[in-house]
């Protein structure tokens, strides 16, 4: 599990692992003061459910048509191939919407 912040959305990201869904909810201030979600993503269903670790969205200012990279990781299982968790890390990429 994880928590960044993202500077271009102002957004604080909480990455919750296969213990809870395996989702990237990205959470604002809303005009209380309080922290709440505000848009909630999960990995593309063709994912397996790994035990996710990390998420990193590149500045906006490398958004290119409409889309900027995202990276997530696991903490040691192995991604989508067959074997065991002792083959170590997986590092995935995919695209956020800028």
């Amino acid at each position: 599990m994880d928590v960044t912040f993202d500077a271009g959305t102002q957004r604080i990201i909480a990455t919750c692992d296969n213990t809870c869904g395996v989702t990237h909810t990205l959470m604002k201030i809303n005009t209380s003061g309080a922290v709440v979600p505000d848009v909630t993503c999960t990995d593309p269903a063709v994912m397996p459910t790994d035990n996710l670790e990390g998420f990193a969205l590149a500045p906006a200012s490398t958004c290119v048509n409409g889309f900027r990279e995202a990276l997530w990781s696991d903490d040691g299982n192995y991604g989508f191939g067959s074997g065991s968790s002792s083959y170590g890390h997986t590092l995935y990429s995919g695209t956020f919407t800028c």
